[in-house]
């Protein structure tokens, strides 16, 4: 029987939000028995009650990427639609001082208890705890508090990619191959496509060897001078080369939905061939430890509002990064279970950056 494993669990998008909140007043009540506060050990705590807190008028959003990246399009889609139309006049702060950590601790450190200051970083980030890089957890109620998070509206994930002729037609054939001779698979030591390689090793029992070959880019010429068996990359650094018959795709992530991307839809899913994997980048919204739970409310429901907009959707389809925030209430657990299963593979692999 095949091992798997699963990093990325499907969340209930039972809340449709079209509008903004932020002229609403938040609320004071703690949080019921099914949000942060249910279990300390498991979950948020939730912040003490007091006065009603509304979300600050102006606000800054660290985001621990560059100007003009996936990333920095998403986060000022962001901020646009909600200054247009909710009232709170956001500031990117592009912050990658210390790979992000200085953006990290800025918002960890922070007394603004109105949502002044907040982050606005991707899976990376629990990459960087789980390989102990980073000392403190998104998920530790003592450090941060997880406002919201998205889910993707599009599956196409990395891809297992072999040179056009390669020996290994199928990814069957390529883990038969690898149980008779370890094969090299090109990533990112420490980094997303690294656990990835993990995960792949966790559930299919292929013997790979993870070989440092810098971004997509620098992989795909290490594949193509045959220095490599394998490489994982993202669909679109490898198109080019699959249609002109130089590498060939043998199985792609996806989400939890299982199904293709667009980019390349000829390839099979690892849940298509029978293995329960899933890996997504999502997007987080992180504040200081202890925010209002109704702040928390509020400040998602104009994020979840922003991607729901049809012009801003569009955004964010053109730059890659189809997404879709969740409601406050289902946020924690997503990021919960994401980072538990990082640290896991993490922990396997023996991975310690400290």
């Amino acid at each position: 029987m095949k091992k798997t494993l699963a990093i990325v669990l499907s969340a209930a998008m039972a809340l449709g939000l079209a509008a903004c909140s932020s002229g609403s007043t938040a609320s004071t009540t703690a949080a019921p028995a099914a949000t942060q506060a249910a279990a300390p050990a498991a979950t948020q705590a939730a912040a003490p009650a007091a006065e009603a807190v509304k979300w600050a008028k102006n606000y800054e959003l660290q985001v621990p990427a560059s100007a003009g990246g996936g990333t920095d399009v998403v986060a000022r889609a962001m901020t646009n639609y909600i200054g247009k139309n909710c009232g709170n006049n956001g500031t990117v702060i592009n912050n990658t001082d210390g790979g992000g950590v200085i953006a990290y601790e800025t918002v960890r450190n922070s007394t603004a208890k109105d949502g002044e200051s907040l982050v606005f970083f991707h899976t990376t980030m629990l990459i960087k705890t789980a390989t102990k890089v980073y000392q403190y957890s998104a998920v530790d109620p003592e450090a941060f508090t997880v406002i919201t998070v998205s889910q993707p509206t599009s599956a196409d994930g990395y891809c297992v990619v072999v040179p056009g002729d390669s020996p290994y037609k199928t990814f069957e054939e390529y883990v038969n191959a690898s149980k008779e001779k370890t094969l090299l698979l090109g990533v990112e030591t420490g980094g997303g496509t690294h656990l990835m390689g993990g995960m792949i090793a966790q559930a299919t029992g292929a013997k790979l060897e993870f070989v440092e070959a810098g971004p997509d880019v620098d992989k795909m010429t290490a594949l193509m001078g045959g220095a490599l068996d394998s490489v994982l990359v993202a669909p679109k650094a490898a198109s080019q080369y699959i249609e002109s018959g130089k590498a060939r795709a043998l199985v792609g992530f996806s989400d939890n939905s299982g199904k293709r991307g667009t980019v390349l839809p000829d390839v099979p899913t690892f849940q298509e061939l029978g293995y329960d994997i899933a890996y997504t980048i999502n997007f987080m919204v992180l504040g200081p430890k202890h925010l209002d739970e109704g702040l928390c409310e509020e400040i998602a429901n104009d994020f979840v509002a922003a991607t729901k907009d049809p012009e801003t959707a569009e955004i964010l389809k053109n730059s890659g990064w189809g997404v879709e925030f969740q409601p406050h209430k289902d946020s924690y657990e997503i990021v919960k279970k994401q980072s538990d299963a990082l640290t896991s593979v993490a922990e396997e692999l023996g991975i310690d950056l400290s």
